[in-house]
């Protein structure tokens, strides 16, 4: 008889806490890079990004983290600016951080 394998998961069962967003620079030049990073004190949560109020779309020129937590943005493009949010949820509750607002400027 083979050996039978367990996967414990473990479920949050409190609300998640308002994240924070961290960005190596708030204001980049075209054709620049920029790493957004998503900070909760929670644990067992999921990430998601938020652009201009809507879930963002990632493009080639993005790359998420393993986790989501890390955006990154390389090369950045005029398109690109505008508010960022994240979003950290558990099966019980979610919170969005407040908006960081990303200027990219021109060559």
């Amino acid at each position: 008889m083979a050996p039978r394998h367990f996967l414990l998961v473990t479920l949050s069962t409190e609300s998640v806490a308002q994240p924070s967003i961290q960005a190596s620079s708030t204001t980049v030049t075209e054709k620049g890079s920029v790493v957004l990073t998503c900070h909760t004190n929670n644990t067992g949560t999921s990430f998601q990004w938020i652009f201009n109020n809507q879930r963002l779309q990632v493009t080639k020129r993005m790359k998420l983290s393993w986790f989501n937590h890390m955006l990154t943005i390389d090369p950045i493009r005029q398109e690109d600016a505008g508010e960022y949010q994240c979003e950290v949820s558990n099966p019980v509750s979610s919170n969005r951080s407040d908006p960081l607002k990303l200027t990219v400027k021109c060559e």
